[in-house]
């Protein structure tokens, strides 16, 4: 986070995003993420350290999902497409 910068405003920056095999973003925080489907069921969790972060999403179907990456004293979600 840089100077002047708030977390709570950091947008994850999913790319690329639909996707079929992974997905990358800048984590701002040492966490946890979890991916969650349409219904709000947990299909893929982890671990997380801060900046650039790389996920093998190749066994989810294709689908809209919820990507939600946190720490004890922030949590971001966005969306995450799925396309075969």
């Amino acid at each position: 986070v840089g100077i002047g910068e708030s977390r709570s405003n950091m947008r994850l920056g999913l790319r690329p995003n639909p996707t079929s095999e992974e997905v990358r973003f800048r984590s701002p925080v040492n966490g946890e993420y979890h991916i969650f489907n349409r219904v709000g069921g947990l299909v893929q969790q982890g671990s997380v350290r801060k900046g650039e972060v790389f996920l093998n999403v190749g066994t989810l179907r294709s689908g809209v999902y919820l990507l939600e990456v946190s720490d004890a004293m922030w949590i971001q979600r966005e969306p995450l497409v799925i396309t075969r």
